[in-house]
């Protein structure tokens, strides 16, 4: 195999950056087993940035077969080479994630889970030295906070609710149960977690077990819309990075505010709709415009109020998240040989096209990062 073109750092680098970056080793050795590389035309020349005029090649028989990258974007901004690579990944041949929103339920739950999901979870805490012994929850932020800006957003949202010892927190949405154990274990409360997929609820027990908080956190799996719980039973609630997968969002407030006691809070943490331009699919939660359900600021915030909740503040995290994004691509240039515990264990490696075409977006302000407080009156 060869690279042309003038690519700085040198054609090593560019090959080590996509082999240890977005996990290609699987997929390059399979192209290579055929002796061909190959970039299908997207939509437009890159003259310019960092991979000009990029030839990738592959040589069969003695004899040269490339195709010029007609690469997706321009490389001018600072979350394009991720989705450079991934569209390399994707058209050599390694099929991509799909993800879609919840016009069918099951469907988002596959999505964001396999039935292979426990396994590759166990196997990748053998594989970082976390073999059956009691791990620190901290420890896993890489791979159980499944949002922007991770666990200082998880802290933020859990500050805003203002918590004691003595609550009961229902976490909507839960994932892998990463903010569910941050605020059990800091603060000292009951959390409760549901979650849609059942893999993910699996993952979550294992995991809590694992860090120790099991006396303090559960899991269940159930569908945000009909929450399986008496009235007023929580003390709070906090929901992070769901509402986006919802298409009844005055069905999930109802929901949600059936289940919590009169005066707690609701803190939620969203992407949201910016200045009105198409969003770039496809996204961490969907893959096309027909199944993404976000909506801006003011639609949430009268959304809660019809809903019969109160004192909705509203507030901007966007600049805050594009920050923790440009640190984290930074980490992972300028250490790409380094492994690392994260999320696209979880999604599959078509996953960080999606994030750097959500670090795009919310850089043209096309989607917008919100964090959302209200109280039930």
């Amino acid at each position: 195999m060869r690279i042309d073109g003038g690519i700085g750092g040198g054609p090593a680098v560019l090959v080590e950056r996509l082999n240890d970056v977005i996990g290609l080793r699987e997929s390059l050795a399979q192209a290579e087993s055929k002796n061909h590389f190959a970039v299908g035309e997207v939509s437009e020349d890159v003259a310019s940035g960092p991979f000009p005029g990029g030839r990738i090649a592959g040589e069969r028989g003695g004899e040269a077969r490339s195709v010029r990258g007609q690469l997706r974007r321009g490389m001018s901004d600072d979350f394009s080479w991720i989705a450079i690579a991934e569209e390399f990944r994707v058209r050599i041949g390694h099929k991509s994630h799909c993800i879609v929103g919840n016009m069918d339920t099951s469907k988002v739950s596959e999505h964001y889970g396999t039935a292979e999901l426990p396994g590759r979870v166990t196997q990748a805490l053998a594989r970082f030295g976390m073999g059956e012994q009691t791990i620190s929850w901290q420890a896993l932020e890489l791979l159980d906070q499944f949002h922007v800006r991770a666990l200082p957003a998880t802290r933020e949202l859990a500050e805003a609710l203002e918590l004691k010892a003595t609550d009961h927190v229902l976490d909507v949405g839960s994932g892998l149960g990463g903010p569910a154990r941050c605020v059990a274990a800091e603060h000292g409360c009951r959390v409760t977690g549901i979650d849609l997929n059942e893999r993910y609820v699996e993952v979550a027990r294992m995991l809590t077990d694992r860090t120790g908080l099991s006396e303090r956190v559960q899991f269940e799996q159930a569908d945000a819309l009909r929450l399986p719980f008496p009235d007023a039973t929580f003390d709070h609630v906090m929901t992070i990075h769901v509402a986006m997968n919802i298409r009844d969002r005055a069905g999930l407030f109802d929901s949600i505010h059936r289940v919590l006691k009169g005066g707690g809070r609701l803190a939620i943490y969203d992407v949201v709709t910016g200045n009105g331009e198409a969003l770039t699919f496809p996204l961490p939660w969907a893959r096309e415009a027909e199944t993404s359900f976000l909506t801006t600021p003011e639609a949430m915030r009268d959304a809660l109020v019809a809903a019969g909740f109160a004192d909705v503040k509203l507030s901007d995290k966007t600049n805050p998240g594009l920050a923790a994004m440009a640190a984290q691509q930074a980490a992972m240039q300028s250490s790409p040989e380094t492994p690392r515990l994260g999320l696209p264990l979880v999604m599959g490696q078509g996953f960080m096209g999606m994030v750097g075409n959500l670090g795009r977006d919310l850089q043209t302000g096309k989607a917008r990062l919100y964090e959302v407080v209200a109280r039930k009156a």
